[in-house]
């Protein structure tokens, strides 16, 4: 079986970001939860999260009267890591301090984005791809993604801690 993903997300930071001004909001190792009145900054919080790991910018988001936006958030690796997320930090050699792994993102208002993962720039997609193996965020209609049979591949190669790409690849030559 596969290492276990030991990752925590500590800590993310929003200045400026729809009706946060600015914001620190901590995480502690497990599960966390967030609730609270229709307006409290939910939405803005998961919003963040989103830009943090190269999800789509938009201008709209920047506070009014604000010229930028800023997010930012700290992961806690340990040692005992992923394949994928090996990988990545072989590829992409972000700078990293006592296995502390920054992602910032940062928005103008006139919709210019850009990213940086452990102080250095990069593609919103690098953020992504580091994403998509640090973190999960289930909402409403996440149950839905189990539907698809891409992800079905996904959970099993995580699960068996092998990609089983080749063998596919195999059988559909066959078959």
């Amino acid at each position: 079986m596969s290492e276990e993903v030991r990752t925590c997300l500590e800590e993310i930071s929003i200045r400026n970001l729809g009706v946060i001004e600015n914001a620190v909001v901590g995480f502690t190792k497990g599960l966390n939860v967030l609730t609270g009145e229709t307006g409290a900054g939910k939405t803005m919080v998961l919003t963040a999260l989103a830009l943090i790991l190269g999800g789509k910018s938009d201008q709209d988001l920047v506070r009014k009267g604000s010229e930028r936006l800023t997010v930012a958030g700290s992961f806690q690796l340990t040692e005992e890591k992923q394949p994928e997320i090996l990988d990545l930090l072989t590829i992409h050699e972000p700078e990293m301090e006592n296995n502390q792994l920054i992602f910032s993102r940062s928005v103008s208002s006139d919709g210019k984005s850009r990213a940086n993962l452990g102080g250095a720039a990069v593609p919103a997609s690098i953020l992504t791809s580091f994403g998509d193996t640090l973190i999960e965020i289930h909402g409403q209609s996440t149950n839905l993604r189990l539907t698809k049979t891409i992800r079905q591949r996904e959970l099993l190669d995580r699960y068996t801690g092998m990609s089983l790409e080749s063998e596919m690849l195999q059988y559909r030559k066959f078959y």
